[in-house]
Parts: structure tokens; sequence; C-alpha cells
């Protein structure tokens, strides 16, 4: 577990130093969530993200999406050629980070199966 805990610490701290002055805090009153590629593998893969039944959007490779919501429940999903959820109790005037980890396939690489981060 905690040899877990310090691979997403140290990922997150990549990804931060890498990023940091890209991030936006949320307005007053709302949540933000960023989804993150960190690897470019399965980088060909498209994945598209969703809270609920909303389509918040979709790409591949080292990016990231950032949506900002109302706080509250939220189940945020993620679909490729699966699907993998979230469900999260997002606080306003918060940050959150989400990497979904594409799956090796037999001939390509599978859609999300999301990182050991909770909410």
């Amino acid at each position: 577990m905690m040899k877990k805990t310090l691979m997403i610490f140290w990922l997150l701290l990549t990804f931060l130093g890498a990023q940091a002055q890209s991030f936006t805090p949320p307005a007053k009153g709302k949540a933000v969530v960023y989804f993150i590629r960190i690897s470019s593998w399965g980088s060909l893969v498209d994945f598209a993200y969703f809270d609920r039944d909303k389509y918040i959007g979709k790409f591949n490779g080292r990016k990231y999406l950032r949506y900002e919501c109302d706080p509250g429940e939220h189940l945020l999903w993620v679909r490729a050629e699966n699907q993998d959820f979230v469900e999260a109790n997002l606080e306003a005037g918060k940050i959150y980070l989400l990497e979904p980890v594409p799956q090796v396939g037999m001939m390509k690489s599978w859609g999300p199966h999301h990182s050991d981060t909770t909410f």
C-alpha cells in the first residue's frame, strides 16, 4: 500500500512540476477535476470523459482535460474500448486529479483503468 501511495505521489509531483503553470483554481463555489495523462503509453487511444450522462470531452496522448463543476456527488467515467467509473464527492474550492491508465490488449491498447486515486 505504501509503495502505491508513494508512486501516486511521485507521479502527481512529476505532473504538477511539469504543468504547474497550467492549473487554474475553480471559480468560487465550484470544484475542478483534471483528467490527466502523464504517460504517452496508449497515446493512440482516444479517451472520452463523462460526468454521469454529460459528455465532457476527449483526448489522447500526454495531455489533460479541465472540468469545472458544482460540488457534490459525481459519477465520473471514461470510455475507450471499455469503461471505468469513479464515484466522487467533490468539495468546493478544491482541485482533483484523475488519471485513467490504458490496459494493453492483444492487438491494441484497451481503454481506461483508473489509477488508485480516490476522492
